[in-house]
């Protein structure tokens, strides 16, 4: 056997096992919600933007976006398919 033909049985035999299958179908579920996406982008740009008002002395400013943030963080946390996909994560160390 080539190894090129090893190392594709060994990629096949390892996305069949029941924990890749969970994770790709978590993975899918994920990607169908576009909008977890668009507040993860926004609550990194808002993270980002509070590092760059700290640095400049800008603590309302800071203040104002960290919290925002923050606000976005917790509601993430709240989806179930997010919940669900920690989950599955943890459950896989």
């Amino acid at each position: 056997m080539l190894y090129n033909e090893k190392v594709e049985a060994l990629v096949n035999e390892i996305s069949e096992l029941e924990y890749v299958q969970k994770f790709k179908k978590a993975e899918q579920n994920l990607h169908a919600k576009t909008e977890l996406f668009d507040l993860q982008t926004q609550m990194k740009g808002l993270q980002r933007d509070a590092v760059l008002y700290r640095k400049i002395g800008k603590m309302q400013a800071y203040k104002e976006t960290s919290h925002a943030a923050q606000k976005i963080e917790k509601q993430l946390k709240k989806d179930p398919l997010v919940q669900q996909y920690f989950f599955d994560v943890a459950r896989c160390k």
